[in-house]
């Protein structure tokens, strides 16, 4: 009698603490996916500065018809370079189920 009380209590806890993780796992992949989508938008907003820096800097040569002129501290191969990094971890970010 008394082994069967034990193991209804501990079949009952056990069934208590399952249903907790369940509902906490529920809310922790929330979060998660909350702070991917804002990582998202902060990318996508890198990116965006990132081409018009290039945009600026390739207006700049046409303009003034001089292809060694650099007004941006920044050079062309450097912004590709950072766009494709970018690229490539918004990628990774939205295979993340």
């Amino acid at each position: 009698m008394t082994l069967t009380l034990i193991g209804i209590i501990l079949t009952t806890f056990g069934l208590i603490w399952t249903i907790y993780g369940v509902f906490s796992n529920r809310k922790i992949k929330k979060l998660i996916i909350s702070e991917k989508n804002m990582i998202l938008d902060k990318v996508s907003d890198l990116k965006i500065i990132m081409q018009a820096h290039l945009n600026k800097l390739i207006a700049d040569r046409k303009i003034q018809n001089n292809q060694t002129l650099n007004n941006i501290i920044i050079r062309e191969e450097d912004i590709k370079a950072i766009k494709e990094i970018l690229g490539k971890f918004e990628d990774r970010l939205k295979s993340i189920k």
